[in-house]
């Protein structure tokens, strides 16, 4: 099955955000206000202990990557700055110096590559001072230098020749490389080909695809090619717990049904698999494996260089397998202290916009998702300018620094409010607000500098309405869980994960819905009906037959000093 989505622009400027040349930065916004900012620090080391990226087993790559850094903080030293706190004209120096020695190709890669992912690890994280990335930032400034040239040879990896014609032919697009020579999405297709067949006979194929992927891109199975485009930049427990997964299905796999490769089951494997899991696990946590599972072969069937596969084992049964039910696990209840302790290791300003919208708002994964630029009403100028649609939805235009939060579903009372519905839905399964009742609600100053930082940085795709987008095609998530695990990532790193002997669940993102309701119904500053209105709830009486103006604006009105003057800090004490 193949991707349908179109690839993101190559147009560098279209990869920045908000801030497109060095120039026009305003100074609040200038990354390299503070020289002294790195004194002391080992930030090459501090980025591979966040994510990973500098560490391989390949020897090859890891001498490769070593010659980058070297070069590009010999560089730096020169110019007499830190090599995290370089202008776009240092980076056009730098690469106008590599391609005197060496072809555009191999100057992108592993050069290029390695140092520009540092900086896009910068642009994102809450506790540096970066918005943009000055690698792709000095490609739009220099549309005819090195820079540039360097880009174009990242670009020209979107395609290839077709029978040695001109006529280009569309490929897997790798947009975080990690020192390879070959696209691995080539590597797979060169030695898997492409047809629809069934899942049986895609056994073989899939077994030389992977084949050709480890002699070619190094990566040992189709697993470990998904973890290095999806989740380069997660927890390393979060790709543990994938491997481990992986070694389980492969291993139950091999005893079921010898020589059937792991990618190319029946749904009576995946389901023989989930009784055995269960047999060994609680219910919750031999779903969350087989969700794993689900969540790595949505992504590995949809490449555009893997053949057409016909079946979804992993989540049909991960959706309809007769799962125990768990009664012995309670939820969990945090304090506002321990979410905070949680909070302050989060650094990717979008995952901690996604956990705040939960715990200051109580808004649901589908409801993250869904969030439409038109919604949100933020009053910083850069914004304006360059968002038109910023805050544009009559319902909360007329009310600075809110959200709008729309229904999705129809009220059991049909004569409320007319509001439109809120779904995306583009063929592979509905995203849908739960919520029946719509509801305005105050944006804090603390979610307002997350959203407005993650907006700075994020992409531009001005054909999208979202305002969160996907990191590879510049659209909205095809898959709500991906909120869930941010929430699991984040709360499992301080130790609330599943307790079997203390009878405790995991936290997920419905936890911070928890948070919310429990929080302000013991404040005891809002009425049952206020209570309601922030949850989108059934508003009771007063609502039949209102005008959507009636019921919101006096709702927002009531709520609005209580909800700004008491919701509570998680980012500071």
């Amino acid at each position: 099955m193949t991707d349908d989505r179109a690839p993101p622009s190559a147009d560098p400027a279209d990869r920045l955000g908000v801030f497109k040349r060095f120039a026009d930065i305003p100074a609040p916004w200038r990354h390299d206000l503070d020289p002294t900012v790195y004194d002391g620090r080992d930030m090459w080391a501090e980025y591979d202990a966040s994510t990973g990226a500098l560490t391989t087993d390949s020897e090859r790559q890891s001498s490769d990557m070593r010659l980058a850094v070297e070069s590009w903080n010999d560089h730096m030293a020169d110019k007499g700055r830190h090599p995290m706190l370089a202008h776009p004209s240092d980076v056009e120096e730098w690469c106008a110096d590599l391609l005197s020695r060496m072809a555009p190709k191999r100057a992108y890669n592993p050069y290029w590559v390695t140092v520009e992912k540092a900086y896009m690890w910068l642009s994102w994280h809450r506790h540096h001072p970066h918005v943009y990335n000055v690698f792709v930032m000095a490609a739009a400034e220099y549309p005819e230098g090195a820079a540039h040239e360097v880009w174009n040879a990242k670009m020209a990896r979107r395609a290839t020749t077709d029978g040695g014609t001109d006529q280009p032919k569309s490929e897997h697009v790798v947009l975080t490389d990690g020192g390879m020579d070959i696209d691995p999405g080539r590597a797979f297709a060169g030695g898997a080909g492409v047809d629809a067949d069934p899942l049986a006979a895609l056994s073989e194929q899939v077994t030389a695809g992977e084949r050709a992927l480890r002699e070619n891109a190094e990566y040992e199975n189709v697993m470990d090619w998904y973890l290095a485009e999806v989740h380069s930049g997660s927890a390393v427990r979060t790709r543990q717990e994938y491997q481990q997964v992986w070694r389980e299905w492969s291993e139950y796999l091999a005893d079921a049904e010898p020589g059937r490769h792991p990618a190319c089951p029946a749904e009576y494997h995946v389901r023989g698999f989930a009784k055995e899991l269960c047999g060994r696990h609680q219910a919750v946590w031999a779903r969350s494996k087989v969700s794993l599972l689900a969540n790595w072969y949505e992504w590995f069937t949809k490449e555009e260089t893997t053949p057409a596969f016909p079946s979804a084992p992993f989540r049909k049964v991960y959706e309809k397998y007769p799962w125990p039910p768990d009664d012995r696990l309670r939820a969990r209840t945090l304090t506002v202290n321990q979410h905070r302790r949680v909070l302050a290791d989060v650094t990717h300003e979008r995952d901690l916009a996604w956990i705040l919208l939960g715990l200051k708002l109580g808004m649901r994964e589908g409801e993250v998702l869904n969030v439409q630029l038109q919604d949100v009403n933020l009053t910083d100028p850069a914004l304006r300018d360059h968002y038109p649609k910023l805050g544009s939805h009559r319902l909360v235009r007329d009310h600075s620094n809110a959200i709008y939060i729309p229904p999705g579903r129809k009220a059991s009372n049909s004569t409320g409010p007319a509001v439109t519905l809120r779904r995306f839905d583009d063929g592979h399964g509905p995203i849908v607000n739960k919520s029946r009742f719509p509801r305005v609600m105050p944006l804090d100053e603390e979610l307002r500098a997350v959203l407005t930082r993650y907006l700075l940085a994020r992409y531009d795709a001005p054909d999208q309405p979202w305002l969160f987008l996907t990191e590879t095609h510049h659209d909205h998530f095809r898959d709500q869980n991906r909120v869930n695990d941010i929430w699991q990532e984040a709360y499992e790193r301080h130790g609330f994960e599943e307790d079997e002997a203390a009878g405790l669940r995991g936290v997920t993102s419905h936890t911070g819905r928890h948070f919310f309701s429990d929080y302000w119904e013991s404040s005891g500053r809002l009425s049952r009906s206020r209570l309601n209105y922030i949850r989108g709830d059934s508003p009771g009486a007063g609502y039949h037959g209102a005008a959507i103006g009636d019921y919101l604006h006096p709702s927002y009105a009531d709520i609005e000093d209580v909800y700004r003057t008491n919701v509570p800090r998680l980012l500071s004490e």
